[in-house]
């Protein structure tokens, strides 16, 4: 395995290997590392840090939300349904891999908004 830095966040690696009948194969697998989160279209900020976490994760919004957090099967792992400007969750037992955070509220005019978050958990 070659793995060469191709610009700031982008890694790419080359792998051989024999096949069967003995013919050399090569793939080239491009992976590109992001780092921080965008900001919703809403306009409204949202801090989750640290991001990937490992026992506890901070949630920050400039609205009161609640909160569901689904396990990448889409089953919900963990739920606030105070409404809330910020959070800390505990997600120590929670199994290494992909969740989605689902943030919904209102805003102060009555518009309903929801905003998804990606967040990596490595226990």
């Amino acid at each position: 395995m070659k793995s060469t830095l191709l610009r700031s966040g982008m890694t790419s690696r080359a792998y051989t290997t024999l096949g069967s009948d003995t013919l050399v194969k090569q793939c080239l697998i491009e992976v590109e590392y992001h780092v921080g989160l965008e900001e919703p279209a809403t306009g409204m900020q949202v801090e989750i840090y640290p991001n990937p976490a490992k026992a506890s994760v901070k949630i920050m919004t400039g609205e009161k939300t609640s909160m569901v957090v689904y396990d990448a099967r889409g089953k919900a792992a963990f739920a606030d349904n105070s409404y809330v400007f910020g959070r800390e969750i505990d997600v120590s037992t929670l199994v290494t891999g992909i969740y989605l955070i689902r943030l919904t509220g209102q805003h102060q005019g009555g518009e309903a908004f929801v905003i998804q978050r990606k967040l990596l958990v490595i226990n």
